[in-house]
């Protein structure tokens, strides 16, 4: 098991729960960090020190260059991680916060890039 997909699924867990209970803001952020984590597992698959990279652009970058631009990832995965990421920041420090809706987006995000990481980690053999 990799610790960061256990990060990534336990973010995903929580992101679930605070949704379920009303959480939006909550929801949007854990649902981010399930990406992220998730992100920084494949590149961690590939030997690119998914383990230490901490900058969320920099894990868009390398999931576009060793993940989409060979086809292994669809491109609209990387760019709702992007979105997804406005929306945490949303979430974490406007006042309004995020829309029910929003949230509801997020998470059908979340588990459409978590069920793609999870086949690309099984195809590797490795990673979780």
């Amino acid at each position: 098991m990799s610790p960061l997909w256990d990060k990534a699924k336990e973010a995903a867990a929580s992101a679930r729960l605070l949704l379920d209970r009303g959480g939006y803001d909550g929801a949007a952020d854990r649902a981010f960090f399930a990406m992220f984590n998730a992100g920084r597992t494949l590149l961690a698959s590939r030997e690119l020190n998914g383990e230490g990279i901490r900058n969320h652009a920099k894990v868009r970058l390398l999931l576009q260059r060793y993940f989409v631009e060979p086809g292994l990832m669809e491109p609209d995965l990387v760019k709702a991680m992007k979105h997804a990421d406005r929306v945490r920041w949303n979430a974490d420090f406007r006042p309004e916060g995020v829309k029910p809706e929003v949230a509801h987006e997020q998470l059908d995000t979340m588990d459409r890039f978590m069920r793609r990481a999870a086949a690309l980690l099984d195809s590797k053999g490795s990673g979780r």
